[in-house]
């Protein structure tokens, strides 16, 4: 239980973040490194697809479990 609900927040607040990031236009400095937008937009949309993959299959092991 406790897992599955750090997933949700994890999913929740890395789908805020992608969201916030699609409004700006400037180059983002990502560990110290000056990288294009759109570099920086699709390492969160990585981050959140892993996460939303994480919970779901959390989900379904929970789901078979009972």
């Amino acid at each position: 239980m406790k897992r599955k609900t750090l997933f949700l927040v994890g999913v929740i607040l890395s789908a805020l973040l992608f969201l916030g990031m699609l409004s700006e236009t400037e180059s983002k400095t990502f560990f110290g490194y000056s990288i294009n937008i759109w570099f920086y937009r699709a390492f969160w949309l990585l981050n959140t697809s892993i996460l939303v993959k994480a919970y779901l299959t959390t989900l379904k092991t929970e789901k078979e479990k009972n």
